[in-house]
């Protein structure tokens, strides 16, 4: 248990936070972080995050530069970039549905 022993100064301000590590009869508290093989789960979410972030890139660039090629302004291709950003997140969750899971 982490006990919180807090001082303030003459104006309210919070000086100084003091982290007891102690629980209360004494002992040490000992969290140790586990290495252990990532679980299929921990799998799962970087697939899927791989998968979202490479296909909304490449059809955020993709618009941008196709909107750009046609004659778009700036301020257009960068709108029509978005919307290549979004549909690049569905084609990617669903390229992660179809080959991966």
């Amino acid at each position: 248990m982490v006990n919180e022993i807090h001082t303030t100064t003459h104006n309210g301000d919070l000086a100084h936070v003091h982290r007891n590590l102690e629980t209360r009869a004494g002992g040490a508290v000992s969290k140790k972080p586990s290495f252990d093989r990532p679980s299929r789960f921990d799998h799962f979410h970087r697939m899927a995050k791989l998968c979202i972030f490479g296909t909304s890139g490449v059809a955020s660039y993709g618009l941008y530069f196709a909107a750009d090629a046609l004659g778009a302004d700036m301020f257009t291709s960068f709108m029509i970039s978005g919307v290549g950003s979004i549909v690049g997140c569905w084609l990617g969750w669903k390229i992660y549905q179809r080959f991966f899971s």
